[in-house]
C-alpha cells in the first residue's frame, strides 16, 4: 500500500519487518530484495549514497535467501541485477568491472540451474 502511494521508505521498512517476522522463509528475503531492485532501477533516489544503501540492503537480503536455498534461481537472478545496478553507480572503472564480473558469475550460476532443471525434467520424461 505504501509503495503504491509513493512512500517507498515506509514500504521498504515494512518489507524488512516481514523478513524479521518470517525469518525462516527465503521468499520473504527474496521479496525484500526485489523491492530494493525495483526502487533503484525504476525510481532511484537522487542521492548516490542512498541508492547504494538500498542496493546493499537488497543484495544482503537476496544473498540470505540464497544461503537458505542455494538453488533459488529467482534470487540469484535479482542479485545479479543488483550487482549490475551497483556497477552503473560506480565511479571507479576497476570496481565497476569487478561488479560486472560478480554479476556475470551469478548469471552463469542461474544458467547452470536452468540447465540442470531441464536435464532432470528430460530424465523424468524418459522414465514415464
Amino acid at each position: 500500500m505504501y509503495a503504491k502511494q509513493g512512500n517507498f521508505n515506509e514500504s521498504l521498512n515494512w518489507y524488512q519487518k516481514i523478513t524479521l517476522l518470517d525469518s525462516k522463509n527465503p521468499e520473504s528475503f527474496y521479496i525484500f530484495g526485489v523491492v530494493c531492485y525495483e526502487k533503484v532501477s525504476k525510481n532511484p533516489p537522487a542521492d548516490p549514497k542512498e541508492k547504494m544503501d538500498i542496493i546493499e540492503k537488497g543484495k544482503g537480503a537476496l544473498q540470505h535467501a540464497i544461503d537458505m536455498k542455494p538453488d533459488y534461481f529467482e534470487s540469484i537472478v535479482y542479485l545479479n541485477l543488483l550487482w549490475r545496478q551497483q556497477a552503473l553507480s560506480e565511479t571507479d572503472p576497476v570496481k565497476a568491472q569487478a561488479d560486472v564480473a560478480q554479476a556475470e558469475a551469478l548469471k552463469a550460476r542461474a544458467q547452470e540451474i536452468i540447465k540442470q532443471r531441464k536435464a532432470s525434467a528430460a530424465a523424468g520424461a524418459k522414465k514415464s
